[in-house]
This record gives structure tokens, sequence and C-alpha cells, in this order.
């Protein structure tokens, strides 16, 4: 009985030896597959921070990229803000001087009827002086047409018209002098020299002496008049004569410049 009874727990104590030797293997089964999965996941975290490290990275440089364009944007900004005060004071300085400008065109427009009457009177006596000028103009060229009449016409001036014309009024003067002498003697004679009752009764002779200071008083202002005509034909003439060496040189010049061209 006690044989059979040590059988029997040596029986059990091999099942349960067999049993406990396939749980021990079960578990390390299940030990290896834990310690797999978990280098598994070891590697994963592993992966996961590299991964992690390299979008704080990319998330820093981006920051910093970012920053930099802020101060960019932020000094930019401060000079839009000058330049939109500059253009402020401008526009005021801008609106005043339209002010300025409105009110000297309302004052200009005030005027503008009185100038435009003005400038037409001008404009019609420019009309007719560069009319009268293009005639000058025309029978000056008429005369210059080539360096004989030049000649022809300086010639006369200083020779001919020029002595003719002294020559009249000289002798004109020669004749006023001696009519103005005459008078002075007639005034000599016939100024009174009684007294005013004894010239009451000579009203003859006050007649003639008024008439003779008429007379003089007329002839003397003819020989100022006359004096002042002869110095003015005078420069006239001498004007004339330089204008027309200048233009015969010019002529000559001009002559000389073709035959050279020619040549």
């Amino acid at each position: 009985m006690t044989q059979s009874y040590g059988n029997e727990l040596a029986n059990t104590l091999a099942n349960q030896s067999e049993h406990l030797k396939q749980e021990l293997k079960k578990h390390q089964d299940r030990h290896r597959t834990t310690n797999e999965q978990l280098t598994t996941i070891k590697q994963k975290i592993r992966e996961l921070q590299s991964h992690q490290s390299r979008k704080i990275n990319e998330i820093k440089n981006q920051i910093s990229e970012h920053k930099k364009k802020l101060l960019n944007q932020t000094e930019i900004y401060q000079t839009i803000q000058q330049e939109i005060t500059k253009l402020e004071v401008k526009k005021k300085q801008l609106t005043l001087q339209s002010l300025q400008l409105n009110d000297n065109k309302q004052k200009t427009n005030t005027k503008t009827q009185t100038k435009k009457e003005a400038n037409t009177d001008l404009e019609k006596r420019f009309l007719s002086f560069q009319q009268d000028l293009k005639k000058e103009l025309n029978q000056f060229q008429e005369l210059m047409e080539n360096e004989n009449q030049l000649e022809v016409i300086e010639r006369d001036l200083e020779n001919e018209d020029k002595k003719a014309f002294q020559l009249d009024c000289e002798k004109e003067l020669t004749e006023k002098n001696c009519r103005i002498q005459e008078i002075k003697n007639f005034k000599l004679v016939l100024e009174p020299q009684n007294t005013n009752q004894e010239q009451k009764k000579d009203q003859g002779s006050f007649s003639n002496y008024h008439n003779g200071i008429i007379e003089y008083n007329r002839l003397r202002g003819e020989k100022v008049a006359l004096s002042l005509h002869l110095k003015k034909q005078n420069k006239k003439l001498k004007k004339s004569k330089n204008c027309f060496k200048k233009k015969n040189l010019e002529v000559a010049q001009h002559f000389n410049n073709w035959k050279t061209v020619n040549n």
C-alpha cells in the first residue's frame, strides 16, 4: 500500500514536473516575445526621438527665419511709417500751395479781360510793326542784291547825297540867320523908347513891333527845329553808312566763302 502510494505520488510529481516544464517553456516563449516586442518598441522610440529631433531642429530653424523676417518687416514698417509721415507733411504743403494757387488764380481771372484787351492791342501793334519791318527788310534786301550796288549806294551817300543835303541845310540856315538878324534889327528900331501914353498914340509902331516879335520867335523856333533835324539826318546817314559797311563786309565774306568752296 505504501508502495502504491509512493508510485502514485511519484506519478503525480512527474506529471506536475512536466506541467511545470511546459509552463516554464510557455513563460520563456512569452518572455522572448515580450523582449522582441520591447526591442521593437525601443527601436521605434529611438526612431521617433530622432524624427522628433529633426522636426524640432526644423521648427527652430523656421522660428529663427521667421524672427529674421519679422525684424526685416519691422524695419520696413518703420521706413513706411516715416515715408507716410513725410507724405502727410508734403500733402499739407501741397494743400497750402493749392489754396494759394486758387487764390492767385482768382486774382488773375479778375485781370484777364484787361490783359486780353491789352494783349490784343499789343498784337495789332506788333503785327503792324512786323509788316513795316518786313517792308523795310524787303527794301533793304533789294538794295543789298550784290556787292556793286552796295558800293554805289555807299559812295552816293558819302559824296553826293550827304554833301547836297548839308549844303541845302546850310543855305537854309544862312537864310534863316539873315532873316533873324533882320528881325533883331527891326526889333531894335521898333522898340518903343517913349512913355506909355505916347506909345498908345502910336498904334501903328506898336502893331509892327508886336508882329515883328512874333515873326522873330517863329523864325527862331524854325532855326532850332532845323538844327535838330540836321543833326538827326546826320546821325541817320552815319548809321546807314555803318550798316552798309557791315553788310558789304558780310557780302564779301559770303562771296569769299563761296569762292573757297567752289574752288
